[in-house]
């Protein structure tokens, strides 16, 4: 999003960027996905050994 800063006879002469969310260092997207995919692939892991625990039933 977008805000204006500099307003000049009701015409926006500068805009800047606006945020909540903090920006994001390089690699950090990255490391947020990988984590995230880590916990997507221990969560299907054990619910895969759940699944194999109680078919030997």
């Amino acid at each position: 999003m977008y805000v204006c800063v500099e307003l000049v006879n009701n015409t926006c002469q500068k805009w800047q960027e606006f945020s909540i969310l903090p920006q994001l260092e390089q690699g950090e997207g990255l490391k947020i996905g990988g984590l995230f995919l880590l916990c997507t692939v221990t969560a299907w892991g054990f619910r895969e050994l759940a699944m194999f625990i109680l078919n030997r039933r």
